[in-house]
């Protein structure tokens, strides 16, 4: 069919034909480019949602974080109502190891108090030492009770003394510590006031 056109007419079709393979390459490849571009923005849409969903994974956890420190805070306030004494109560720390020693009827002997300081941490150790004796059962119920007393008031050291022949009683030495919070006044207002 080619041999019936003229030269002419050939370069024609010729020029015709390469301008319709150039028209048809720039058809195909504007829309490559195109898809290049969407492909590349389709990765950066899914790397911005993946680090989205990382941040939103990492806020959560800090969320449930947050949420355990503020329940912790909230039991440490309510600790420190109950269960801390305070810079005020020194007195009533003297008064629950008494209370304690009458309730299991045994006298309140001479009761000796030092004191340490921890600035730092924001509270103050009172060392309750005393001698006291008592029967076996008399003296585990005050053990018992000591150790399971509400506040800070720790049973530090049990030392016996002495044991009678008959076994009946044991005299002990027992060493407490008591914890209060501190807020800045110095020893000496502390020692005054026990």
């Amino acid at each position: 069919m080619i041999d019936l056109l003229s030269p002419s007419d050939r370069r024609t079709a010729a020029v015709l034909g390469i301008l319709a393979v150039i028209s048809v390459a720039f058809f195909l490849m504007g829309p490559l480019k195109k898809r290049d571009a969407y492909l590349q923005s389709l990765q950066a849409t899914d790397q911005s949602e993946r680090r989205l969903a990382a941040m939103a994974d990492d806020r959560a956890a800090k969320q449930k974080d947050l949420d355990r420190w503020e329940l912790a805070r909230e039991d440490l306030l309510a600790l420190s109502e109950t269960h801390i004494y305070h810079k005020d109560m020194p007195m009533e720390m003297r008064l629950d190891v008494e209370k304690i020693l009458m309730d299991n009827g045994i006298r309140t002997p001479p009761i000796e108090y030092t004191y340490e300081n921890f600035p730092d941490e924001g509270f103050r150790k009172i060392n309750i030492g005393f001698s006291i004796t008592a029967s076996y059962r008399g003296l585990r119920k005050v053990i018992h009770e000591l150790e399971t007393f509400p506040k800070f008031l720790v049973l530090e050291r049990i030392e016996i003394l002495d044991i009678d022949e008959r076994g009946i009683s044991i005299r002990v030495r027992l060493r407490l510590a008591g914890y209060y919070a501190i807020t800045g006044e110095s020893e000496a207002d502390d020692e005054q006031k026990g």
